[in-house]
């Protein structure tokens, strides 16, 4: 039978003694016996093996892990000690480690650990108040010996520290005193604090002994040797003598400090710097300032190149006294700016070289007046090439020779010019005379006959001219006025054909604007600007040079040519060049009128392309290509306005629109779209789409719950103590009905008794 046995209404127990000695309560002195019936302390344990386990049962194996601890408390409930036992290291094993710790009234702190190895870490210093015996190997770290010590024979001494603190001197005396420091930083000082006290190192007695400082360091500073007030007073009696395998480096930091090396010698070489074991080898002087004094001849010999320079730019170098004279007796290479700032400056060389594509002459001249007479001038011969302010040219005073080709953008004033080549004139050729083999051009032209030319009045110098392929067109392109554009009649006719004008298509040279009411093919233009230059090596007519045409003509004057109605037109098409296109000098002229072209309209049968300065009118163009910017006041398409064309495209692209949850309308009146969102049904949130990260931060203890209202609200903590209570609707907070029990230092036990 199990027998439990139970107490109800919690009463309390008196003394108790469970199986003899086994476990005891005094309730009398409040005291428990383990093992005995009269414990004499509050808790006692006794037997003949009285052990007390104290067992983690966490599986820890990180260092300080599975502690168990024997803690000593005040009234207070502060920890003045604690014993604390736990695992050592992280490895998977039974090494254990024990501190002691103590309370240094600031906090619980270890005093001493003991690791696995059974070593001992005292965090204090060690106080030894009576003899101290050492059956071993003694390790002392940090001793302090305040009275004497005696050894009678060696003593080995390691140690972390060593203090040695004397009144008096300290003296050690050996046949070899030999003072080692391993593998930390040590030193030897002297402690002055009066003059006189000074530290000697010294090899007494006269023999061949040396004082050695050495240093296997493989730093910069192997041996250092520092003051910081004083100086370093060397003095020898024979030489001094400084090696180094690397660098030697005299330096002082002081912003007034220097290095002097002077020597007493009276003849011979009285300082010699040695630096030329080889030709790379190089003495290097770097100075703020360099300031050498010879009493003197100075001389620099260099085996290969000798340099002069600074290390910035703009820095001046000064060569020679102001009223000295400078030669150099070599070649001179500049490969900087040379500058002159004296009155006269004379080359005598046999060749003298420019690289530079410009040479500068009156230099500084503020306006051209001041570079009046500024020019070249021939020693000797008395030949000039000067610039004349007043009219602003240049001047030669004899004749200039030209083999090759003469080009010009501006007039060439000559009182004769002689070609003896070919001429190319880009622009106009303006004459007073002009003839052909030594015949006047009037008189050559005068010998050409016209037909189909009846009662052209204007058609000058066209008398019998018979078939005119070719008419002369004079160039009147500064005149501001509109001029009519004449054309064949038929575009299909071929052989002799009538010329006709429109009003409407006209062209005004000094602007270079081409005016028609519509522009019909394709037009490849840049920013819808068509410029172009008629430029030819050679012009034929029919296969023959146009100056071998011209030269079998003869016209004069043809005031009586007859109404020339039609000329012969060929029809030249596929020739890949700009052909100049004629007009009608006036565009409101009638009957008899005149021809004319310029350079700036023309026309290219290869590509189709007529070429103006302004295209003025309409466009009617299969294709359109501009290479640049499209500049116009209005834009249509099918007789629609751009804008309206693109407000009713985007219309007709959210006029169907299936998106969820928005809704777009275009509003044609006014060219916007509306925008209007749906209301946010109950399936528009997924199930788990709404995250605590996107609820209202909530403050700490608040609660979110449903009030009376079917609203979410939040409800504040209660205060301290208080449970969440239900009314069966709402929640609150209330104070609890019933507190929970206390246990007194009396042992109370339940009891209840079943049966089987």
């Amino acid at each position: 039978m199990n027998n439990n046995i139970f107490f109800d209404q919690n009463p309390v127990v008196a003394d108790l003694e469970v199986d003899g000695g086994t476990l005891s309560v005094d309730e009398t002195n409040n005291r428990v016996g383990i093992g005995t019936t009269a414990p004499g302390t509050k808790l006692q344990v006794e037997g003949t093996a009285p052990y007390v386990t104290l067992k983690n049962d966490t599986a820890e194996n990180s260092d300080g892990g599975c502690e168990s601890k024997l803690i000593f408390e005040d009234h207070a409930n502060a920890s003045l000690g604690q014993i604390e036992v736990s695992h050592s290291g992280s490895s998977d094993d039974t090494k254990g480690k024990m501190i002691l710790s103590t309370h240094t009234g600031s906090s619980l702190t270890a005093a001493v650990t003991i690791d696995e190895a059974q070593l001992a870490t005292f965090a204090a210093s060690v106080a030894v108040t009576t003899d101290l015996a050492v059956d071993g190997v003694s390790n002392l770290d940090n001793t302090d010996i305040d009275g004497s010590l005696t050894v009678d024979g060696a003593i080995d001494l390691n140690a972390t520290t060593l203090d040695i603190d004397a009144s008096a001197a300290v003296t050690i005396d050996g046949a070899g005193v030999s003072i080692d420091s391993a593998g930390v930083a040590a030193n030897f000082t002297v402690a002055s604090d009066g003059a006189g006290e000074d530290l000697t190192i010294a090899v007494t007695g006269a023999t061949d002994s040396s004082v050695v400082i050495s240093s296997t360091g493989t730093g910069a500073d192997a041996i250092n040797i520092d003051t910081t007030a004083g100086s370093i007073d060397i003095d020898s009696a024979d030489n001094i003598t400084v090696g180094a395998a690397d660098e030697i480096s005299l330096t002082t930091t002081s912003a007034d400090g220097h290095i002097t090396l002077a020597s007493a010698h009276t003849a011979g070489v009285a300082l010699h710097i040695d630096a030329d074991a080889n030709a790379g080898s190089i003495v290097d002087v770097d100075a703020g300032i360099l300031d050498v004094d010879v009493t003197g001849v100075a001389s620099i010999d260099s085996g290969g190149t000798l340099s002069l320079a600074t290390a910035n730019s703009g820095v001046a170098v000064s060569i020679g006294h102001t009223t000295s004279e400078t030669t150099v007796n070599d070649n001179l290479t500049v490969t900087g700016d040379l500058t002159v700032n004296g009155t006269t400056t004379t080359i005598n060389s046999t060749t003298l070289t420019v690289d530079d594509k410009v040479v500068v002459i009156a230099s500084g001249a503020g306006d051209s007046a001041a570079a009046d007479g500024a020019g070249i001038s021939v020693d000797g011969a008395s030949a000039t090439f000067l610039y004349d302010h007043t009219g602003t040219q240049w001047e030669m005073n004899k004749p200039l020779e030209v083999t090759g080709a003469i080009t010009s953008s501006a007039a060439v004033v000559a009182a004769s010019l002689d070609i003896g080549g070919d001429c190319d004139i880009d622009g106009t050729m303006e004459a007073d005379a002009i003839t052909v083999n030594g015949t006047a051009l009037n008189t050559v032209i005068a010998g050409v006959t016209v037909t189909n030319a009846t009662n052209a009045t204007n058609a000058t110098n066209a008398t019998n001219a018979t078939n005119a392929v070719h008419v002369s067109v004079a160039d009147n392109e500064n005149t501001n006025e509109e001029n009519l554009i004449p054309f064949i009649e038929d575009a299909s006719a071929t052989g002799n054909v009538g010329l006709e004008s429109d009003g409407d298509f006209a062209y005004n040279p000094s602007t270079g604007t081409v005016t028609a009411t519509i522009f019909k093919g394709n037009i490849d233009a840049v920013d819808g600007d068509f410029d172009g230059t008629l430029e030819a090596d050679a012009i034929t007519v029919g296969g023959t040079a146009l100056n071998t045409v011209i030269a079998g003509v003869t016209v004069t004057n043809a005031t009586n040519a007859v109404n020339s109605t039609h000329v012969t037109v060929a029809d030249n098409e596929s020739t890949d060049e700009n052909n100049l296109i004629t007009f009608i000098e006036d565009a409101s002229a009638t009957g008899n009128v005149g021809l004319e072209s310029d350079g700036d309209f023309h026309y290219n049968p290869n590509s189709g392309t007529v070429t103006a300065s302004i295209f003025k009118g309409n466009i009617d163009a299969v294709n359109g290509d501009f290479d640049g910017t499209l500049e116009a006041d209005a834009i249509t398409v099918g007789g629609v306005a751009l804008a309206e064309v693109i407000q009713d495209t985007v219309g007709a692209m959210v006029a169907s629109n299936t998106e969820t949850g928005i809704a777009v309308t275009y509003e044609d009146g006014d060219g916007t779209l509306d925008f209007v969102l749906a209301a946010v049904g109950t399936n528009a949130i997924s199930d788990d789409a709404v995250t605590v990260a996107k609820i209202e931060d909530l403050a700490r203890g608040n609660i979110i719950y449903g009030n009376a209202s079917a609203e979410t609200a939040k409800l504040s903590p209660g205060s301290n103590g208080q449970v969440l209570t239900s009314d069966g609707t709402d929640i609150s907070w209330a104070d609890a009905s019933g507190g929970g029990a206390t246990l007194d230092a009396n042992l109370i036990f339940h009891t209840q008794v079943f049966g089987r």
